[in-house]
C-alpha cells in the first residue's frame, strides 16, 4: 500500500424525503453516507487535532503543522487512478496509532469544475471580480472521502465569504461562497 492509499471508501446515496419538500414536482432528497469497512472505522479513536510531526519522515512534510477539525488542506486523493492533489475540509480525524491516522473530508472544487453554477447566474454577479479573485474562488461540496493522514500535503487558507451580509473577498488565499450538493445538483 502506498503512503496515500486508504483502506476506507465512502459510498454516497440519495434518500427520498417527501416531507421536507414544498414542491411536489421535485421531492427533497437527503444524502446518506456509508463508510466501508464501518466496523474498523468505528473502532478507531477520534481526535480533535493531528500533529504533522508524527509522519515527518514522509515526503511532502511541512514541519510541525497541526491539523484540526474544519481546517482546509491540500491532499492527495487516493480514489483516482493517477494521484492528484485536491482541496478538502477536515470533518473528522481517527487513528489506530500514530502511523495509522485517517481524515474524513468534504472535497472542495474549482468553480470551473461545476458548470451548473454558470447557469445560476454566477458570471453575472461577478463581473467586477479581478482574474486573480476568480482564480482563488473554490466551491464547498458534500462529496465525502477518507484519506490517510500521510496524504496531506499542507494547510490551505480558505475563507467563507457571506455576500448576503456584505462579506468581502480576502486579499489572499482561497475563498468560497457557494455550497454545492453533488447529489441534488443544487447550490446554496
Amino acid at each position: 500500500m502506498s503512503p496515500t492509499e486508504c483502506l476506507f471508501t465512502v459510498d454516497q446515496f440519495q434518500q427520498l424525503n417527501p416531507s421536507a419538500s414544498n414542491d411536489s414536482r421535485k421531492p427533497a432528497r437527503n444524502n446518506v453516507y456509508v463508510i466501508r469497512p464501518y466496523s474498523i472505522w468505528e473502532s478507531m479513536a477520534r481526535f480533535a487535532k493531528l500533529e504533522r510531526q508524527h509522519w515527518q519522515r514522509l515526503e511532502n512534510s511541512h514541519g510541525d503543522e497541526v491539523y484540526k477539525l474544519q481546517d482546509t488542506i491540500i491532499a492527495y486523493d487516493p480514489n483516482h487512478s493517477t494521484p492528484r492533489k485536491r482541496i478538502a475540509r477536515i470533518l473528522e480525524i481517527r487513528a489506530f496509532d500514530e502511523n495509522n491516522a485517517f481524515i474524513r473530508v468534504f472535497y472542495m472544487h474549482s468553480i470551473a469544475d461545476i458548470p451548473q453554477l454558470m447557469s445560476l447566474g454566477y458570471e453575472s454577479d461577478r463581473e467586477d471580480a479581478s482574474e486573480e479573485e476568480v482564480r482563488r474562488e473554490i466551491v464547498a461540496t458534500n462529496e465525502m472521502g477518507i484519506i490517510k493522514a500521510s496524504a496531506v500535503n499542507r494547510k490551505l487558507e480558505a475563507t467563507y465569504v457571506d455576500w448576503t451580509k456584505g462579506g468581502q473577498v480576502p486579499p489572499k488565499g482561497y475563498w468560497w461562497r457557494w455550497k454545492w450538493d453533488i447529489g441534488n445538483l443544487e447550490a446554496s
